[in-house]
């Protein structure tokens, strides 16, 4: 890892998530401690916003694809849970992530307004999983990023062991332009391998950062408290 640089990271930590902002903080912290300067580049499409997560609602069953009343019905139900998750994340993101002080809503702001960096991360989760995404989703391949600028992925994951036969050509043409690729799953490395890429297996950043630097940011709620955590 190169020091004294400045790294822009793209990933998903807009998806109001444990796991996905977590993970963000992570790697942002990993690099920082190897003496590098870290943004997170806030890409926020809209589908990942309230509104965009309600017409989302369509596509998670049949029976809500079809059905306008059980859409209706299933978005009133589901608002308030909306808009508690992402007040409680943003918080999260304002105080501990270092966001660009631009906010990219589609690819185009992206291509036209690209942020000034040294190196370009694409990061952890589930960032190249088209079926997540809902089609290829360049930025997080780095499509937008100018071709002398070197780029690399940390423990980036497709979510599935096999990609489908339309999208291995586009995807295969943007890795190309990787210097480094790690995977967060071995399946992701045999997919980079069918592609005729090179990839490495490596840690969740989150599994980076020890027990005193996960301390710093842990709420002090249930101190000398018994409880039961569940994660579902």
């Amino acid at each position: 890892m190169a020091n004294n640089k400045k790294i822009d990271i793209i990933t998903l930590h807009r998806v109001g998530n444990y796991g996905s902002v977590l993970q963000a903080y992570a790697l942002q912290e990993v690099f920082e401690k190897k003496g590098n300067k870290v943004e997170i580049i806030d890409y926020y499409p809209r589908r990942l916003t309230i509104l965009g997560m309600l017409k989302g609602l369509k596509n998670k069953s049949k029976k809500l694809k079809e059905s306008l009343i059980w859409r209706t019905i299933c978005r009133i139900l589901i608002l308030p849970s909306y808009i508690l998750r992402k007040y409680t994340f943003i918080k999260f993101l304002k105080k501990y992530l270092k966001l660009t002080p631009k906010t990219y809503k589609v690819d185009d702001e992206l291509y036209r307004n690209v942020p000034e960096a040294d190196l370009y991360c694409t990061g952890s989760d589930q960032v190249w999983n088209v079926e997540w995404n809902e089609k290829i989703e360049k930025p997080f391949f780095l499509d937008f990023v100018p071709e002398k600028k070197v780029r690399f992925a940390y423990a980036a994951s497709f979510g599935r062991k096999e990609l489908e036969d339309w999208e291995k050509e586009e995807t295969t043409n943007m890795l190309k332009k990787y210097r480094d690729i790690s995977m967060r799953e071995i399946s992701g490395v045999n997919i980079l391998r069918e592609l005729g890429l090179d990839g490495i297996n490596v840690l969740d950043p989150t599994l980076l950062l020890n027990k005193e630097e996960w301390m710093k940011i842990a709420s002090k709620k249930y101190k000398n408290k018994n409880y039961i955590l569940m994660y579902n």
